[in-house]
């Protein structure tokens, strides 16, 4: 997750927050309090829809500040805890991201905290938190191996580091770069095009030797976004495993993983639109998997080379041509 050009975000403020209780807390919590708080974030995983709804409820009541909305059900368990953190200007301020490992200490434990952001995408809540030379991101799963997969591009230097989380998050070293998209033509030497070129290529190879497709646009889509980040000193980062499959259990995958690779599928919207129940969904991926089980692994991951490929050409409507063809030499070069 990027802090700088690529994102588009909000700084929140606490503005349009209606309080149980002026913000008078002094924000301190025992060890004992703040595992309950932890245990309540963990929880959200699997909160049910009932009490997602009453959350939704209290804060159209003026009953809960909407930051503290994820953390209702404290008021019910420990309403003094909960009243406490109503009148916490932090907790207003971070929200459940306060409490999470490393972050807390930033918020609760200096005397500048860090300096946040809010993302607002298809995963849900994304904060950025910049604590001067350190940073973190912290985002919900997308799916339930998603922490396993970012790990080991962590571990590979493809992808951010990971570090301490509470389940159900990410929590994740800040990336400081632009889209790869927003690189400046003009003053981009064009060996450096080549060598971005390569250098994906060879982080893309690096997936694919542990098995990980990473089943996502990496340089560019119609819109310009892009999950390759670069930053000035020519380092580059993929971002968000969230459809991403670690194929160890292939021909065997999940549904979840089969649902990832088929709604990636250029076929998909054509599959969709066949279906017209949820149990026509269910089929379609049912038969999907089957297709899936009957492929190599190499065939799998072998989409990854078409999604860039896709993406250069995008790339090169974005860029100019030139631009183009020289990260497309080096991707085939960097992969080998």
């Amino acid at each position: 997750m990027a802090a700088g050009a690529g994102c588009r975000r909000r700084v929140f403020a606490g503005a349009g927050i209606r309080r149980l209780t002026p913000p008078v807390s002094d924000g301190t919590y025992t060890a004992a309090e703040v595992g309950e708080i932890r245990r309540a974030i963990a929880f959200l995983e699997n909160r049910p829809a009932v009490e997602r709804a009453a959350a939704e409820t209290a804060v159209g009541e003026g009953r809960c500040p909407p930051p503290l909305a994820p953390l209702w059900g404290l008021s019910v368990e420990n309403p003094a805890l909960f009243e406490r953190l109503c009148g916490d200007a932090k907790a207003l301020a971070y929200s459940i991201f306060g409490f999470f490992p490393t972050i807390h200490g930033w918020v609760y434990g200096q005397e500048t905290p860090p300096a946040v952001a809010w993302e607002g995408r298809t995963r849900g809540l994304v904060a950025l938190l910049d604590n001067g030379e350190d940073g973190a991101a912290v985002k919900p799963k997308q799916s339930r191996r998603e922490d396993e997969i970012a790990a080991i591009a962590g571990e590979l230097a493809v992808g951010p580091g990971q570090r301490e989380s509470l389940a159900g998050f990410l929590c994740e070293d800040l990336v400081r770069g632009r889209f790869f998209t927003e690189l400046p033509v003009e003053t981009v030497a064009e060996e450096s095009w080549l060598e971005a070129g390569q250098g994906l290529g060879r982080m893309m190879a690096a997936l694919h030797g542990r098995g990980i497709c990473y089943n996502d646009a990496t340089l560019s889509d119609p819109e310009g976004r892009s999950h390759l980040l670069a930053d000035e000193n020519g380092g580059m980062t993929l971002i968000d495993f969230g459809v991403s499959v670690l194929l160890d259990q292939h021909p065997r995958l999940e549904g979840e993983e089969v649902f990832n690779l088929l709604r990636t599928d250029p076929m998909f919207r054509v599959f969709r639109g066949m279906a017209s129940s949820p149990e026509d969904i269910q089929g379609l991926v049912y038969d999907y998997g089957r297709r899936l089980a009957g492929m190599s692994r190499e065939a799998i991951l072998s989409r990854d080379l078409r999604f860039t490929e896709q993406g250069i050409g995008f790339v090169a409507q974005r860029m100019g041509e030139r631009v183009g063809a020289l990260v497309g030499t080096g991707f085939r070069e960097g992969y080998g």
